[in-house]
């Protein structure tokens, strides 16, 4: 999968900020299982917040918040259905900070993604059941998270523009 982040300090003092993000990732069915030959992709709005504890170069950053998202299941190449769904996101980051300014860190980070059951989108009576694709019921999503930020000394301050998990 992909994550595309900003940060913001709300109190860089306290350490204490922002991150809104989107994620997109896909899953693939295997041959000969349950939904064989099925794909499942999901991209997640979100928002969260996030406590920074550092010690020199090096961080550690529990994150928690709220996030939307969009799931969609294809099977064989065919017309795909379209889901939602209401989650929550859990990460414990430790990052390393490299250069002068601090301007370049390397994250990696462990988190859980929580997903609430599927509703269908579109018309009620044609949309399709979230059961028949195991989307009925909660969810969730264990990750490992390797990323880099590049700080920008700019008129918005030197918080990382955009970073890469």
């Amino acid at each position: 999968g992909l994550r595309i982040l900003g940060d913001y300090a709300l109190s860089a003092r306290r350490g204490i900020g922002a991150q809104g993000y989107l994620t997109l990732f896909n899953l693939g069915g295997k041959d000969g299982g349950a939904f064989m030959n099925e794909n499942l992709t999901i991209v997640d709005f979100g928002l969260s917040v996030y406590k920074e504890v550092c010690r020199g170069r090096a961080c550690v950053k529990p994150l928690a918040g709220v996030q939307v998202a969009l799931l969609s299941v294809s099977q064989d190449g065919a017309d795909s259905a379209q889901f939602s769904a209401i989650g929550a996101r859990a990460e414990l980051g430790f990052e390393y900070a490299l250069g002068k300014r601090y301007e370049n860190v390397l994250t990696a980070a462990v988190g859980l993604d929580l997903y609430g059951p599927g509703q269908a989108n579109g018309d009620e009576f044609a949309a399709p059941d979230p059961a028949a694709f195991g989307l009925d019921k909660s969810s969730a999503n264990l990750y490992f998270g390797l990323g880099f930020t590049r700080r920008f000394n700019s008129p918005l301050g030197s918080q990382p523009l955009f970073q890469v998990q």
